[in-house]
């Protein structure tokens, strides 16, 4: 009598399903949760072909049938079981140490951004080998598949933890800031084997660099915009080796940028929002011929405020002649 009756196993599975989830952040988990049901739903027959087609991106469909929802939904809808897992418990590890540090909306702000833009250059490298190649399977095989939002994450905890280490085979390691790299290769390898199509590829390296691009101008921390700190430069992404030829093109990309702003700041006034992007792109810059634009935008901007000062003080000036003249009549 004094002993207690064992519980419900049924209870113990559902007490420590919980256990385990409940340090797990509302986004992420609500990710986990989207891309295991997708995976559920898709493994069911004649179900889940439909399904796929549906939520999957598919180029024929996307303006052809105006399933535009499929340039973001592609990327919450696995069909491997094995992936799934992988994703889950991958999104899982990144996700708690990257989350806790931002709002549950600044999270879904980050992810729909990169997954869209990386839809939008899916669709559109998947209409351009169509033009090339005129083969209708290009434009009606479904790219899906939860990587892209896994690559997402890799970017972002490049930011929050750049010295993290972690252990991927036996004893290799790598930092967090060469993480991205070895993901990248690895789907690389994937394709080269035939394992993988060049869409998915393409969605998961746009992913990548538009998670980047979030983060280094346009993440808001109210003061400001995006992460100007050297130590997030596009080519630190990358062994020295190649650094050196990422932060050459880049140089080029953020000059071309700075006479950008500068033109349409001369056409239509001041971007605020603009110009602290690109101010925020100046570490990037190594050679003071590459800086000239940003000055030249600013010093457009001040001229421009120096003429409307001027008018104004020549109109008063002219004004106060005139009521001077008229007094003395």
């Amino acid at each position: 009598q004094g002993q207690e009756l064992p519980s419900n196993p049924v209870d113990e599975i559902v007490h420590f399903v919980k256990s385990m989830t409940s340090s797990i952040p509302k986004v992420t988990k609500a990710l986990c949760i989207i891309i295991s049901v997708s995976t559920i739903v898709s493994c069911v027959p004649i179900l889940g072909e439909w399904f796929v087609k549906l939520f999957g991106l598919v180029a024929g469909s996307t303006l052809g049938k105006m399933f535009l929802w499929n340039i973001i939904s592609f990327a919450f809808v696995e069909v491997s079981v094995i992936q799934c897992v992988v994703s889950v418990l991958a999104l899982i590890t990144l996700g708690k140490m990257v989350e806790p540090l931002w709002t549950s909306v600044e999270m879904v702000k980050f992810i729909l951004f990169a997954v869209g833009c990386s839809g939008i250059v899916t669709f559109a490298f998947t209409v351009f080998r169509y033009i090339v190649t005129n083969i209708d399977s290009v434009l009606f095989d479904p790219v899906v598949g939860s990587s892209p939002v896994l690559a997402a994450f890799v970017v972002a905890i490049k930011q929050t933890s750049p010295d993290l280490d972690f252990l991927l085979f036996g004893n290799f390691r790598v930092t967090s800031s060469y993480l991205i790299g070895v993901y990248l290769a690895f789907y690389l390898l994937l394709v080269i084997i035939q394992s993988l199509s060049l869409q998915e590829f393409v969605a998961i390296l746009a992913s990548s660099y538009f998670a980047w691009f979030y983060l280094r101008y346009v993440q808001d921390h109210g003061d400001h915009r995006g992460d100007a700190s050297e130590s997030f430069a596009l080519h630190t992404f990358f062994p020295p080796p190649a650094s050196a030829v990422v932060l050459s093109f880049t140089t080029i990309i953020s000059s071309v940028l700075g006479k950008t702003v500068g033109t349409l700041q001369a056409v239509s006034g001041p971007v605020t929002a603009i110009k602290r992007t690109t101010q925020a792109a100046a570490p990037n810059v190594v050679s003071s011929n590459a800086a000239e634009p940003y000055l030249d935008a600013n010093s457009l901007d001040s001229e421009r405020r120096r003429s409307r000062a001027l008018k104004s003080l020549e109109e008063r000036i002219m004004d106060d002649g005139s009521s001077k003249d008229g007094s003395e009549v």
